[in-house]
């Protein structure tokens, strides 16, 4: 009688799966791999999407914010009169190599609101300006190119016309309205000019500054510390030069070339619309440490009867400014007017150009 066979223990039953388990462990680990892969390249695609989509929201704000009409006042500035003015300066400044300070688009956008802010400010105070005003605004440049037709001549050239008619009526403007709606401040000042021949032929100019500086400070600052009236103090002066005293004899000026003399002097209609210094850098006064622009140390004052320390001007002078009077005006600087106007009728090009860190200049014409 035949046996049947035994039937395999079934904790030992081999199955076909248990060979094919190492592949499927790799195919398993491959797909794990394969979707951490696809995570990350769903993550990238997703960020790139994102630039994409906020570039191009970047430039249709561009686009609208510079492709559209300004209002201001009764003047209308058209695209196409910024394209036209940003055409010239681009043009301009390749070929003379001049750095206006900011893209040719921005500058054009600050002579073009600026025309317009000085224009109804002209309207709101009943002010004009004529040929004859344009031509007194421009009369250093006539004077540079020979004549009045020659210097047109050469704006025809270059191809620089609406750049000159707008910068001509501005400035043009500018003088009509300088007394009107910008804040002056009139200045007393005590000091002694280290930018003399004395102190130019010493052969240590250090130690003499430093001896008008103790000059400054010993004598003539207790005096402002004691509220002495400006007269008093002028009083102590070598040299007196304020309004309401004599007039000093010419031969004085002989002191500046054998001592250091030290002279009392008013500044009238300060602003930093019309600066009242000369405080153009240059590398002699610059270089020597611890100089100061003058109007800088003006703008800090404030009050009427305030007054500086002893302080070293980029202007030649060692002394002491202290403001006599000021009178109101709606803005400090053209600048501030130019801020004003166009965060009021075109925000979108404020943000726009501050946000590109541009720097604004004052220019004359070419």
């Amino acid at each position: 009688m035949s046996q049947e066979a035994a039937p395999k223990d079934p904790k030992i039953i081999v199955s076909d799966s248990d060979y094919s388990r190492p592949v499927l462990l790799r195919l398993q680990r491959f797909r794990g791999k394969w979707a951490k892969s696809l995570g990350k390249q769903s993550k990238f695609t997703a960020l790139l999407v994102g630039v994409v989509i906020l570039i191009v929201i970047s430039l249709i704000i561009y686009k609208r914010a510079t492709n559209h009409n300004i209002t201001i006042g009764k003047t209308v500035i058209t695209s196409q009169a910024r394209k036209e003015l940003s055409d010239e300066i681009a043009v301009y400044s390749k070929l003379t190599h001049v750095n206006f300070g900011g893209s040719p688009q921005h500058v054009a956008d600050d002579d073009l609101i600026l025309n317009a802010a000085l224009k109804d400010q002209a309207d709101k105070h009943d002010i004009s300006i004529t040929q004859a005003d344009i031509d007194v605004a421009n009369a250093q440049q006539y004077r540079t190119y020979g004549s009045k037709a020659m210097f047109e001549r050469h704006v025809q050239a270059v191809g620089i016309s609406n750049l000159t008619n707008i910068l001509g009526e501005n400035n043009a403007y500018e003088a009509k309205l300088n007394n009107v709606i910008i804040a002056k401040k009139n200045l007393f000042i005590v000091a002694i000019e280290y930018n003399s021949p004395y102190f130019g032929s010493s052969s240590n100019p250090a130690v003499l500054r430093q001896q008008a500086t103790s000059i400054m400070q010993n004598k003539f600052l207790p005096l402002f510390k004691q509220h002495k009236t400006e007269t008093q103090i002028a009083a102590q002066t070598t040299l007196n030069y304020t309004l309401n005293s004599p007039s000093v004899n010419e031969s004085a000026t002989n002191l500046f070339f054998t001592g250091m003399p030290s002279i009392a002097f008013n500044v009238l209609n300060c602003s930093t619309a019309k600066p009242c210094f000369n405080d153009a850098p240059t590398s002699q006064l610059t270089s020597m440490p611890g100089t100061m622009p003058s109007s800088a140390v003006v703008a800090g004052l404030t009050r009427v009867g305030q007054y500086t320390n002893v302080f070293t001007s980029r202007a030649g002078f060692i002394g002491i400014i202290q403001l006599s009077s000021q009178t109101p005006g709606a803005y400090n600087s053209w600048d501030q007017l130019l801020q004003d106007y166009r965060k009021q009728y075109a925000p979108k090009l404020a943000f726009i150009n501050t946000s590109n860190n541009w720097s604004d200049v004052t220019r004359g014409t070419a």
